[in-house]
């Protein structure tokens, strides 16, 4: 259960990153500064690189992490992979209490500024890589390749799966699970020796 000093860690984190997107959506990323996020987030520029290193790192916002008990389970489980995997990164978004809010803001922003689509897409390249190493340390070595591929795919449906959530209101938060399952199992279905016989 988190404690009430992580929760408002947390909090504190999401209100840096909701006022770095605030003010990057009205005056443009390169014009904004760390301490111009401080100020409008009522906090002081000490504070704010308690929190993130950089503007940069506050617009994307609190980083996705695997804590050691999740990546331990992973490991160890018999389950089917499909089913451990969509728990792993659904429990991921869960763990990070993403915000839907926040989601819709970054779109708008990469929208304006498609210059920065890079950062965020470095947030994806790592979860993936997280996700990499323990299919391997599942799986064994000699299955690298195949991890490879189901770590790309299962990164991929989790960021669809996320956009879509964002952009629906009416979702909750279960739905990013069902749908990033959904789009694995359709890719897999298309990807069968029969149905790729029948496409040439």
């Amino acid at each position: 259960m988190t404690s009430l000093r992580e929760r408002r860690r947390r909090q504190t984190a999401c209100d840096i990153q909701r006022a770095a997107l605030r003010l990057c959506l009205a005056h443009g990323s390169a014009a904004v500064t760390a301490e111009a996020i401080a100020a409008e987030a009522g906090i002081s520029t000490r504070t704010f690189f308690n929190y993130y290193l950089n503007k940069q790192a506050a617009i994307l916002g609190p980083q996705i992490r695997l804590d050691a008990d999740a990546a331990a389970w992973f490991v160890t489980s018999r389950a089917p992979l499909l089913d451990d995997v969509v728990t792993l990164m659904a429990g991921m978004i869960d763990e990070a209490e993403v915000q839907r809010d926040l989601l819709c803001q970054v779109k708008r922003l990469i929208e304006v500024e498609p210059a920065l689509q890079p950062l965020f897409k470095a947030s994806l390249d790592a979860a993936t890589q997280t996700l990499l190493m323990l299919l391997v340390r599942r799986l064994g070595t000699e299955h690298q390749p195949q991890a490879e591929l189901i770590a790309a795919l299962a990164a991929q449906a989790l960021s669809l799966a996320v956009r879509v959530w964002a952009a629906n209101e009416t979702m909750g938060r279960p739905c990013i699970s069902a749908m990033m399952r959904s789009q694995i199992e359709q890719t897999c279905a298309r990807l069968t020796p029969q149905n790729c016989a029948a496409e040439v």
